[in-house]
């Protein structure tokens, strides 16, 4: 009874969480996705020059042309995607999207396929992505 009370919530806070998601993304003026290295840096070995996001350096950035946004909006809206949080491995993100010159979210979708919302004004959320997702595919073939 616990799992089903536990899936029915998870299912409407990600319709909540995607009406969301699609309002800010929709109104967005700039939508950009970072590469991440594998390798963690501290904040002494960090080069000022260069962006990092979960002390992870950002290897390559693209700024999303039209056609690239309704790609990965697409996907990243997509809610076959996704399923409740059940996982417990480390989260080692592979990918940031920055929306409007702000972090917005973390993907992991190698090592332990999840996304992190990050948010200031609250605790971050994680959602689980599925296995088999056509999220992890799109990411992959725009950050070429």
């Amino acid at each position: 009874m616990k799992g089903i009370t536990f899936l029915i919530i998870s299912i409407v806070l990600i319709s909540c969480r995607e009406m969301k998601d699609a309002k800010v993304l929709k109104e967005a003026k700039k939508i950009s996705l970072c590469y991440l290295s594998e390798e963690e840096y501290d904040k002494d070995s960090q080069i000022q020059l260069n962006e990092y996001f979960e002390q992870r350096q950002v290897l390559k950035k693209i700024d999303l042309n039209e056609q690239q946004r309704q790609l990965f909006l697409n996907e990243f809206l997509n809610q076959e995607n996704y399923e409740a949080l059940t996982r417990r491995c480390q989260f080692q993100p592979v990918y940031a999207l920055v929306v409007d010159q702000k972090l917005y979210a973390l993907f992991d979708t190698e090592y332990c396929p999840t996304i992190k919302y990050v948010n200031n004004k609250e605790e971050d959320q994680f959602l689980g992505v599925t296995t088999e997702n056509t999220l992890d595919q799109v990411l992959k073939s725009l950050m070429k």
